[in-house]
């Protein structure tokens, strides 16, 4: 069964072969055991959104890079 965020998860493996990025060396810098971001980028695990913003940030993506544009910084009105 297809996810919706498999595109996002080869898009993040790829994006770390690239940038030579190991899973140990991602998991370390990220704060989490090395089981669980491979079970994380692997899709086997939901990832969090602090996981995703602590991968994003060692990757040096922009809310841009992850097509969330410019975060706001105070709660939208209603």
């Amino acid at each position: 069964m297809s996810r919706p965020s498999n595109e996002l998860l080869t898009w993040l493996r790829n994006l770390t072969q690239k940038k030579g990025i190991t899973p140990a060396a991602l998991a370390q810098s990220i704060d989490r055991p090395r089981s669980r971001v491979r079970k994380v980028l692997s899709g086997a695990d939901d990832m969090t959104v602090d996981e995703l913003l602590l991968i994003s940030n060692t990757l040096n993506l922009s809310p841009d890079d992850l097509g969330l544009g410019e975060m706001p910084t105070t709660p939208l009105e209603e």
